[in-house]
């Protein structure tokens, strides 16, 4: 998965993944999610600027497996109605990347871009 990043990056890019990577073996399961969700924001921001199918279609890729797995933490049995909410909230920011990308209108992209914006300032603030 972030091996796509790497090939014929510069090495300020591989520097940025080894220092990601120390960043997660250090984390705790908050500042996983924290990171989850930092990751999140910058795959899509590449979504809404990359001009380059292929390049995009691997933004695109790798932020449908970070919500899968943000969406896959989820404990609905402890979680009740704020697990629920989260999981309908990573379901609209699926449904809005995949159709932004397949019809061309950034407008849906952005918005997806919004909401995880939100939802990772709120989870910044919890930690």
């Amino acid at each position: 998965m972030y091996y796509s990043r790497l090939s014929g990056a510069a090495p300020s890019a591989r520097y940025g993944q080894i220092d990601l990577a120390g960043r997660i073996e250090n984390a705790s399961p908050h500042g996983l999610v924290a990171i989850l969700y930092e990751e999140l924001g910058v795959s899509i921001q590449l979504v809404a600027g990359c001009r380059n199918p292929q390049l995009q279609a691997q933004a695109l890729s790798r932020s449908l497996n970070i919500l899968q797995s943000l969406d896959g933490s989820l404990d609905f049995e402890r979680g009740g109605e704020v697990a629920k909410t989260l999981s309908r909230v990573y379901e609209e920011a699926r449904r809005l990347l995949l159709a932004g990308v397949r019809e061309g209108e950034l407008e849906k992209i952005q918005a997806a871009g919004g909401i995880i914006a939100e939802i990772a300032e709120s989870w910044k603030q919890i930690g």
